[in-house]
């Protein structure tokens, strides 16, 4: 099953091939059962850190907001943006580091064999600040990273297990024990057998499935993403599966130009303050501001461009038929632009929650414009508009799961590969 660094050490499986049926059971027992509550723990982290960044919202911009006279309301948003700008400045100089997209979490798990952070504590205020203060971006870049570090955490310790268990395969829950406290010392311990690793695996996801359904249990607050209807083929509007595909691979390129903007933006906002001698310090703090600046600016005008489009998504499946052609279109168009702009200029956060709610808008965009159902153009747009930003369609389709039923599936997973197809030909012929 394993192996540890030494040529000469034993591996896991013949440590305990030699040790009695007892001991062999307990040793399984003890890994799976290792597994499962880590993968518990795990789950209701990723529900403890959405709730928390839902009681952020509600203390800003309810609460808060609430609290204030009638005429400071209207331009609540920019001052509060701009508030939160300084504080996203200067939490990202005083860090040192920031936060990473889930794709980028994953790139360096792949390369570095794990993932952590210089410090927890500020890791917690960068993924807490774009969230409360309004930032255009999803939550799921922080919790990818806290799972991708806890993990990590994990596994190392599961491999001193490991490891310890082969020396001392007559008292594996001991020597687990042991290793596991004593946290020093390096280990080249793996799982040999592929099926071993794809049991434990296995046993980890249960368990996140598990800790998730309990801490979405006890936890007050919403029920997750919201969900768009299922799609009713026999009487589904196919005239409009054409427009709805077309504008929603128009809709991600235009975000990839706004994303491209936003980098130069950076760039040479830099460069400003440095010519003006502001250092590192007034670099961070002016990017972050001129971005809270837009954002509020235009939130005054277009609310929905706030936030990473969770509950706005349930409120326009709920209301979709009040929204008008322009105002829902460029809602779509901007909030897009800002979420590469907050990404961009350290109001890091996740861009797959926007996008499915942006993907979902444009086949609302389209309905509206037809006077037709939203639900199958809904899930074509989806699936053309994250394939097309993303590059990835079996990534983007499994992702657009969350909000999307079984039923509209096979849609979103064709309109998505063919846009990725569509994105491969525009890449290669520029």
């Amino acid at each position: 099953m394993g192996r540890t660094d030494g040529s000469g050490d034993r591996t896991l499986g013949q440590a305990l091939r030699e040790a009695p049926w007892g001991v062999r059971i307990e040793a399984l027992a003890l890994f799976l059962g290792a597994a499962l509550v880590v993968g518990i723990l795990v789950g209701m982290g990723i529900i403890a850190a959405l709730r928390a960044s839902e009681f952020l919202q509600d203390a800003v911009w309810t609460d808060l907001r609430g609290a204030l006279p009638a005429w400071l309301r209207t331009m609540f948003p920019l001052v509060i943006c701009v508030l939160g700008g300084i504080l996203v400045g200067l939490a990202s100089d005083k860090a040192g580091f920031q936060l990473y997209g889930m794709g980028e979490v994953i790139r360096r798990c792949k390369q570095d064999g794990g993932y952590s952070f210089p410090s927890w504590g500020w890791a917690v205020v960068l993924f807490a600040l774009p969230i409360a203060f309004g930032g255009a971006v999803g939550p799921e870049a922080g919790v990818s990273g806290f799972v991708a570090a806890v993990l990590t955490l994990c596994l190392r310790a599961f491999r001193r297990a490991g490891e310890a268990v082969t020396r001392s395969p007559g008292t594996p829950a001991r020597a687990s024990v042991h290793a596991v406290l004593n946290s020093t010392g390096v280990t080249r311990f793996r799982l040999k057998a592929r099926w071993a690793r794809v049991v434990m695996w296995v046993v980890a996801v249960v368990g996140i499935l598990a800790g998730v359904a309990l801490a979405s249990a006890l936890l007050p607050g919403t029920s997750g993403f919201p969900r768009v209807g299922a799609i009713d083929y026999a009487n589904a509007p196919w005239i409009s599966v054409l427009p709805a595909f077309v504008l929603g691979v128009l809709v991600a390129l235009l975000a990839g130009v706004a994303g491209k903007a936003a980098r130069r933006l950076s760039g040479h906002l830099c460069n400003l303050a440095k010519t003006h001698k502001l250092g590192g310090r007034g670099g961070h703090v002016l990017r972050s501001v001129v971005c809270g600046a837009a954002l509020g600016l235009v939130a005054i005008f277009l609310p929905e461009v706030l936030f990473s489009g969770q509950t706005a998504l349930g409120r326009l499946v709920d209301a979709w038929a009040t929204w008008s052609v322009p105002v829902l279109l460029l809602t779509v168009v901007a909030k897009l632009s800002l979420t590469q702009l907050c990404i961009n200029m350290d109001w890091v956060g996740g861009e797959f929650f926007p996008l499915m709610y942006c993907g979902a808008a444009v086949g609302y965009v389209v309905a509206l414009a037809m006077g037709c159902d939203p639900l199958l153009p809904a899930a074509v747009s989806a699936g053309a508009l994250l394939a097309t930003a993303t590059r990835k369609p079996a990534l983007s389709a499994a992702i657009l799961a969350i909000c999307f039923p079984v039923q509209s599936l096979p849609v979103v997973l064709v309109s998505a590969f063919v846009a990725a197809a569509v994105r491969k030909r525009i890449d290669v012929s520029l």
